[in-house]
This record gives C-alpha cells, structure tokens and sequence, in this order.
C-alpha cells in the first residue's frame, strides 16, 4: 500500500466544517452498544475508490484491540466512544483519513507517527461536513506526527470547523513535538452560550488556526490556553468580520500568536502569563495584561484593539520595528516595556489608578499622551535606553528615577510631562528636551544629572513648598540650561553646577551648598525669597535683587563672589550671617561692581542677633560689628572687646570653661559664658573646675572669707595672677603668666607648676606658697609678708627681700642659685638640714638670718648693713665661698647661734652682738682681714677657736670671749 503525502497546508486555501459536540446522535453511524475505545486496524485500512485516503466507513479497518490485525470486522466508532490512531513502526500512516459523512465520537487521540490529514470524502462539492468531538477533546500523542483538519477540494464557503454550543469545553491537547492544524475557521454551530477550546501545548509543536475562530448568530466561541511547553498556538486567519469569535481569549501559560488584523476576535483578552505575539490591529473590546509578555510586530500604528488596554503587570515589547500603540491605558500594577530593540510608543491617555507604578525599561519607550492619577518609578533592565514623556500630564504623586536608571534617561517633550507632584531623579539623567519641564519638588543623588540635548534655552522650574536636596549635576548639554524656583520650600542644591542659563529666585529659596552650586549664570531674587551659602564662596554671574530678599551666609567663612555685578536695586535687602562671631575683617559679597545697597541690612547670629545699616556699627556683648562697603565688596569688621567676668556667687561649684554660664558682667546681670581674654575675678569662696584650657586676660582672686579652689586637667594661661583680701586661694591646676604674680593678702598656694614667663613672684602682704617646682622669670620680691618657697625652682632676676618681708625656703633651690638681697628683710629656713649655696647681700636696712634647724650657708655674705641671726638653730657660715665681708654689724639673738668656721672675714666693723641671753657667736679658724668696732653690751659668747683673732674689737659690754 502506498503512503500519500499532503503538500504543506499553508500553500492550500481551503475551508472544512468540524462540528465538536458534546451529547449528539448520528443516524448514519453504526456505533457499538456500549461505549468503546476503538484502534485503527493497522492491517486491513481501505483506500477510497480513488486511492487518496483511508476511509472511516469500512469497518474492517477498526479493532477494539490496540494495536490488533487481522480479518475480524469492527464496528464504527460512535458519539460515546474513544477513537485512537495508533499506526507505528513499519506500518506507520501518513496520509488522508477520509470521513465520508458526519462522525460523532467523544474524543480523537492520535499517535500515528507519520503525518496524517482528517478530510471530508473525495470528490465532494457541496454541503457541510462535521466530525462532532465531545468532552473528551482532540490529543495529540508525545510521538505523533503532524496532523490537519483538511480538505482535497477546492474551497467550499459553506464548509467551516465548528464546534458545537452543546459541548461547553474542548479541550485541544498536543503533547508532541507535531504540528496540529485546523486549515478552516473553527465555529459553534447550534445552541446558544459559550464554548470554550482548551488549549495545551506540552511539548515543542504547536497547534494552528489558519481559519481562526468564529461565532454563530446563536452562540460565542471562547478561547484558553494553558501550555507548559514551547510550542505556539497560532491564529493565523479570521472569518468574515461579523463572525468574529467573542468570548474572549485568556492567556495563562505557554505561547500565543495572533498573526493577522482581527485574529483575536473582539471579546476581552486577558493575559495572566505566557507570550503573546501580534501583528496587525486586533478588534478585541479590551486587554488586560496582568502578567507574562505581549510582543507587538509591526510598525503601525495598530491598537491593541478597539477598547482600553490594563496593564497590571508583564511586559509589552516591540520587536523589529518601532510600534505605536494608541489604545488608552489603565494601569494596575508594576509593568515593563520593552525588550525586544525597537521603540514602543504609548499614544493614548494612561490612567496610573490612583497609587504608584513602577515601569521597568527594556528599551527605548515613549508616552505622547496625558498620564493622570498616580506616580511613576522608572526603572530599566538595561543601559543606553531612553524613555520619551511628551504629553501634558497631571498626575501627581511623582516621578522617581531609581537606582537601576543609572546609564540611562529621561526626556521630555512638553512643560508638564512630568506632572504637578516631586521629581526625584536618583540616578541616569533627565534631558529637558526642547520645552524644559516643571516639577513640584526635585530631589536627587549625587550621580545624577540634569542636562539639554537642544540649541535653545530651557528652564527646570520647582514649585514645592516644602524643602528638598539635589546633589546632582546640572549642566547644559548641546543648549543652554535655566533654573527657576518657585514655590515657599528651600531647594539645596549640592552639585558642582555648570548651567549658563541663569537662576531665578521666585518663592522660597536656594541654598548653595557647592560652590559652583548655580552655575556660571546671572542670579535673580525677587521679593521675599532667599539665597543661602553653606559651603566656601559662591561663585555666579550678575547678581540682582527685584524686591526685599536675603542672602542668608551659614558662618563668616561663606560669601558670595560675582564675576559681574551686584547690585541690589535699593530695596530693603538682608544679609544675614549664621554661625559664631569671628574677629578680624570678613568679606561677605564681592563683584565687579556694587551698587543699590542704601536699604541694605546685615543680621545674623554672627552678629548678635543685632541688626545693623550699612556703614554702621554695634557692639553686642563681648563683640562690637561694622558693616561697611569696601570698594565693590560688603564686608563685616568684627573687634572682641574684653569683658570683665566675676565668678558667679550663686554657683558655690562649677565649671571654668567657654560653654558654662558661671560668670557675671561686672560683677551683676545674669550668667554668661567666659571667652579666651576676658578678665576674671573670683570675689568669693568657690570650688572650680577647669577640664580643659582656658586663657584668661586678669585672674584675679579678692575672696574676703573662705577659700577658692581651683583645679582640674586644663592649663590656665594668664597675663598676670593676683591675690588680695584676707581669704585663701588654694591653685593645683597648672598656670603660666606672662606679667607676674601678685600676692597683696590673704593666701596663695599653688600645687601646679606655675609658669612665670615676665615679671616675677611679687608679695607686698600675706603669704604665698609654692608646692611645686615652678619657673619664675622676671625674680622675686618680697616687699612684706611671706614667700614660702618648699621646692626647687628654676629663678632667673634677682631676689630681693625687703620692707620686712620674709623669704621661707623649705628647699635649699628654692629661690634658685642667684644672689638673696636683704633690706630690712628676713630669709628664713624651714628645712631639717641643708647647704644654701645662695650669696646673700645685706643692705643698710639689714637683715635677718632665721631658723631653728642647722643650715649651712656657703655663699658669699656681704654688705654695709647689719646681720641678725634669729632662731634655735646654728647657722654656719662655711666654705671657700663663705666670706662675710663689709662694715657689717653682726648680732646673734638669745637663744640662738651663728659660727664663723673656715671662711674669711674680710672687713667687720661695727658691733657684734652675742646676744643678750646666751647667744653665741663663734669665729672658728677664721681669717680676720680687719676687724674693728665693739663688742657690744650683752651677756653671750663669743667663742674664738683656732688660729681665730679678735683684735681690734672693744668689749663695752658683758659678753664672754672664751677660747675653748
């Protein structure tokens, strides 16, 4: 038996009629009694008289045996029983299966491997021919050839495929890798209602309508498809146009293409997965894309058919040309476009319903029309892509350029593109086109930008009134640039900015937080708004005010510096300048002119909160201001005035730092903050703590009663230090004074080092100790009182102790290695023992040796005065350099001892005492060079030992000379 093959169907124009049923009865047919599943006869099929097909009516060529042979007669199939084509292997068929008449079975599977055709009779001319196909549906086996519903006749118009409105669902299944064809239309024949074809495509091949699909006057085809494999059903034909199928299509998985104008008939579309593949216009009333992707191939204007397209999700792409899609558009959802590298254009109104969408681009997109009624971020898979806005939008939630724009950008085509709501544009770029655009807020990252693509001057207009930042860059492009600000919000603008269009100030106002923040434009104020600097000089192009504006400086390091002009037109203008007070001169606006500034005013917490004219001054606190115009510069002249501060009485402990309120102005007023400089008196008992430096004019400690404390980590650095009154002050921070110290009354003892850089250690009454090792520059005076000196210290100038004052040392280097001048002074040793190298001088007022411990002195002593040695303990005057020399007076009082031993006298005349009561005065191996005058009148001892000689003295008294 020879096998046929059918040409390929698409080269043939033919039309069948298909009539699937659900509950039907054929009187031609001779069904089995019961319901069966009946196999083709592998061995015993029989050719039509014409040898061009396999013919359905004879019934040897069904077994109810799969795969049987033999000579055993079957029975032709009926509307309850299962109908498989199951030819495989060396009997595989391929060709014309021949009806003959309507047939009616519940469903038709096919596995013959080779490629088979289901036709009506040869020959037949006329009339309409059905296979009714119940519930069960038509499946194609996994190892199945292709299959088609055809014809071998010319076309008949009266032939169509048709599925029956009593059979509600057909469900059309291929499994294989196979084509299945249906060469006619496919239509619902009798009854009314909806019939819906099922479509699964689970393997590789597809399933074809080259017909399409039609309605009847009395009942509607639907259509789903549902495929987890690739292949694609396709709709390749329509009906005539008043037939077009109008229940709807829905798309939930696997691949569909509708590949002629009005394939997809003109009930709803609605795509919940999978791909959708168009070319051409399409009639349907509407289409809902909730998710997968609708692919648009051509390069019309085609409409997604005749009603509103909803896009809740997927993507639309357009492959191969660019593509206009009129419809109107409601979104409903987050959705992509593009993809496919051709532009798709939106050309109807889109509806964003009410909330904010986020559209990502595959490529190149364009909305020419009104976008209403919600937000857009946009968003992009891919780099290089542009996304077009060119209608007059109102929506007004906003437009977010996110993170995944970056390398991409948005341009607009018209002043409202982008609606009345915020603009924020974190990365890629947005092109102003040729019409510029308003926003209400913009905000943006610092790798945006802002630029034009056009030769012309377009304006980026803002109009919030609330306060954003935009730290991208705005430039010009291939045109010029504008930036306008209305609205009340503060725009900063944190870019280093390059437009040349110039900047308008309208509402609200700027602040340049860069100093190329405006560009290299003219800037303008208008009435009421506000130029702000918070970072370095400002740098624009002509400036001018046109009403009463600010310009508002963050601190005295911002200014503004214009290329051209300034000129503030003689409105009532401000500048106000933040921050701290900052002495010396600062310059707050320059250009290469100035000019309107006679209502010009200058404010500002760097001022004190005063408010000063131009060319004027005040002095607010510790500070006095000038405000004045230096050539075509406004600049601030700041001078500190030193404030007198008194510790607060009130606050018995506290902090001395420049933050804490602990001081009074004079003495009275209410608290402030001390300043480096400032002249400060404590005038009462205090405990005070200095955490950290401080460096006053005057410290000045006057405490009556009590004692002021001072102490703590901070160094105080003084132009001088002074204590008076009869209070004590007790000093264990560390101090240096450049001019001295003074100790007048009461007492000062210092357990920090103490810094003296000039002036010296003066005490004119009271007592002042040092605890600790200090530097004095400039000597020490004691002029009355006492200057107790318990440690070693560094002394330069001299020492000089007069007016009956007293020089306490409890450390033999405590008034440092240089000479000790006496005049009516008294150097007095607190030590146990010890060697005081010091020379000691001794005026004509005199002066007076103390101590009740031993102390040996071995410098020099010399002078016209006289010598008084107080106190239990021997003073010995020793070694080479233990001379007394002069017409000295030397008095020993009772109770006390000085010895001469081994030194020289160079010169002693006048008296010498032993004392009244037993003092002793010992020349012990004394070298007497000359010695006159008396022995004055007294009841001590002059004790002369060695190769000591007292001649020349005139005892007029009662003083014993004894030798030992």
């Amino acid at each position: 038996m020879s096998t046929m093959h059918w040409p390929h169907p698409a080269a043939r124009s033919i039309t069948l009629r298909l009539v699937f049923w659900g509950a039907f009865t054929c009187a031609l047919c001779a069904p089995a009694a019961d319901a069966a599943t009946w196999w083709l006869n592998p061995t015993t099929l029989t050719t039509t008289a014409s040898g061009t097909g396999y013919l359905w009516s004879t019934l040897t060529n069904w077994n109810s045996l799969a795969n049987a042979s033999g000579t055993a007669a079957g029975a032709i199939p009926g509307a309850s029983d299962d109908v498989v084509f199951n030819v495989t292997g060396s009997n595989s068929l391929s060709g014309n299966y021949a009806l003959g008449a309507a047939r009616s079975v519940n469903s038709l599977t096919v596995n013959t491997s080779g490629a088979s055709s289901i036709t009506k009779n040869s020959g037949t001319s006329t009339g309409t021919f059905d296979l009714s196909i119940g519930n069960g549906g038509i499946t194609l086996g996994p190892n199945a050839g292709s299959v088609y519903f055809s014809f071998n006749t010319a076309p008949l118009a009266a032939q169509r495929i048709a599925v029956r409105a009593s059979a509600s669902s057909l469900p059309i299944t291929n499994n294989s890798s196979s084509l299945l064809s249906f060469q006619s239309a496919v239509d619902s024949v009798v009854g009314s209602g909806t019939s819906t074809i099922n479509i699964t495509a689970n393997g590789s091949g597809g399933i074809t309508f080259l017909g399409g699909l039609a309605n009847t006057s009395t009942s509607t085809i639907a259509l789903v498809i549902n495929s987890i494999g690739s292949g694609t059903t396709t709709i390749a034909g329509v009906p005539n146009a008043s037939l077009f199928y109008s229940g709807g299509t829905t798309l939930t998985a696997g691949n569909l293409a509708a590949t002629a104008n009005g394939s997809l008939g003109t009930g709803t579309v609605s795509i919940n997965g999978g791909t959708l593949l168009t070319s051409g216009s399409q009639a349907v009333s509407s289409v809902i894309l909730t998710s997968g992707t609708v692919y648009v191939n051509d390069s019309n204007s085609r409409s997604l058919g005749a009603g509103l397209l909803t896009i809740n999700g997927g993507n639309i792409v357009s492959l191969n040309n660019a593509r206009v899609l009129p419809n109107a558009v409601t979104v409903g959802g987050n959705f992509k476009l593009g993809g496919g590298g051709s532009t798709l254009t939106l050309s109807g109104v889109v509806n964003l319903g009410d909330a904010i969408r986020t559209v990502t681009l595959g490529n190149n997109s364009t909305f020419t029309n009104t976008i209403s009624s919600g937000g857009l971020i946009v968003a992009s898979s891919s780099s290089g892509v542009t996304m077009t806005m060119s209608g007059s939008s109102s929506y007004a939630n906003g437009t977010t350029l996110n993170d995944s724009f970056a390398n991409n950008t948005l341009t607009v085509g018209h002043i409202n593109a982008l609606g009345t709501g915020p603009l924020a544009v974190n990365a890629g770029s947005l092109n102003l086109g040729t019409t510029g655009v308003s926003v209400g807020l913009l905000s943006g990252s610092a790798v945006a930008t802002i630029t034009t693509s056009t030769n012309a001057i377009v304006a980026l207009t803002t109009t919030a009134a609330t306060d954003s930042i935009f730290a991208g860059v705005i430039s010009n492009g291939s045109g010029t640039v504008a930036f306008a600000k209305a609205g009340a919000g503060t725009l900063t603008l944190a870019g280093a900015n390059s437009y040349a269009g110039g900047t308008t100030i309208t509402g609200g106002g700027i602040t340049a937080a860069n100093p190329s923040a405006l560009g290299i434009g003219s800037v303008t104020l208008s009435a009421n708004t506000t130029l702000g600097v918070t970072s370095g000089t400002l740098s624009i192009g002509d400036f001018s005010t046109a009403g009463a504006a600010t310009i508002s400086l963050a601190a005295l390091t911002n200014g503004i510096a214009s290329i051209g002009g300034m000129n503030f037109n003689d409105f009532a203008n401000t500048i106000t300048v933040g921050g701290s007070p900052l002495a010396g001169t600062s310059t707050l606006v320059a250009g290469v002119s100035l000019a309107g500034t006679s209502g010009l005013t200058l404010t500002g917490a760097a001022v004190g909160n005063s408010t000063i004219a131009l060319n004027g001054s005040q002095t607010v606190g510790r500070n006095t201001y000038q405000f004045t115009a230096a050539g075509n510069s406004l600049q601030l002249v700041t001078t500190a005035n030193v404030l007198s501060l008194t510790w607060d009485p009130a606050v018995p402990s506290g902090s001395w730092n420049t933050t804490a309120t602990n001081w009074l102005v004079g003495g009275t007023g209410s608290g402030v903050a001390f300043t480096d400089g400032d002249n400060v008196t404590f005038d009462s008992a205090a405990t005070v703590a200095v955490p950290s430096s401080v460096d006053p004019g005057t410290l000045s400690i006057t405490n009556a009663t009590g004692t002021v404390d001072i102490s703590g980590a901070g160094l105080i650095t003084a132009s001088t230090l002074s204590k008076s009154a009869a209070g004590a002050a007790t000093i264990s921070a560390n101090v240096t004074v450049a001019s001295g110290v003074s100790v007048s009354g009461g007492s000062l003892a210092t357990s920090g080092a103490l810094g003296i850089t000039n002036g010296g250690l003066n005490v004119s009454g009271g007592l002042a100790t040092l605890n600790a090792s200090s530097t004095i520059a400039g000597g020490i005076t004691v002029t009355g009182g006492t200057a107790a000196l318990n440690v070693a210290n560094t002394v330069s100038g001299a020492v000089a102790v007069s007016n009956g004052g007293v020089l306490s040392l409890g450390d033999t280097g405590g008034a440092g290695s240089g000479s000790i001048s006496l005049d009516n002074g008294t150097l007095a040793s607190t030590l146990a023992s010890g060697t005081l190298a010091n020379a000691i001088s001794v005026s004509s007022g005199g002066g007076t040796l103390s101590g009740v411990n031993p102390l040996t002195l071995t410098g020099a002593i010399t002078g016209a005065g006289s010598l008084m040695k107080t106190g239990a303990g021997e003073f010995v005057v020793a070694g080479s350099l233990g001379t007394i020399s002069g017409p000295m007076s030397v008095s020993v009082a009772a109770g006390s001892s000085l010895r001469l031993t081994g030194t020289t006298v160079k010169y002693l005349s006048g008296t010498v005492n032993p004392g009244v009561n037993d003092g002793t005065l010992t020349f012990d191996n004394v070298s007497i060079t000359t010695m006159g005058g008396t022995i004055a009148a007294g009841a001590g001892t002059i004790v002369v030992s060695g190769s000591s000689s007292l001649t020349g003295l005139t005892n007029t008294g009662f003083a014993t000379i004894a030798t030992p």
